[in-house]
């Protein structure tokens, strides 16, 4: 198997990064971002052991690396899937994400996410 070769009219991964730092210079990968998330809400007592995340996200299968990481570091979030970063799930489904958090000392916690198509 040659893993440097690619479909004609396909770029490579160096390729397609490139493109990406062109319009976007201070872009992180989903693993930088993640780590920093995970860095800067541990320090504020946001763990997956205590804290619920909930994810709205867009259902293109592109986004659900996103998805997989959150649940990497949070465990099972609660998955609302709206679109453009608009949450379509309702009061119901709010209240739905928000009845499944874990209850430590009294307190709920609870990590949101939501982006547009990435």
């Amino acid at each position: 198997w040659d893993l440097s070769a690619t479909a004609p009219g396909v770029l490579s991964i160096e390729q397609r990064v490139s493109e990406i730092r062109k319009h976007f210079p201070t872009a992180l990968s989903v693993d930088d971002f993640m780590n920093r998330v995970e860095v800067v809400l541990a320090d504020k007592g946001f763990t997956g052991n205590n804290t619920i995340a909930m994810s709205n996200l867009c259902r293109d299968e592109s986004c659900m690396i996103l998805e997989d990481k959150i649940e990497s570091v949070f465990g099972s979030c609660f998955a609302t899937h709206g679109l453009g970063g608009v949450l379509t799930c309702g009061v119901i489904g709010i209240k739905a994400g928000l009845s499944h958090s874990p209850v430590m000392g009294g307190k709920e916690q609870y990590a949101f996410f939501s982006f547009p198509h990435i």
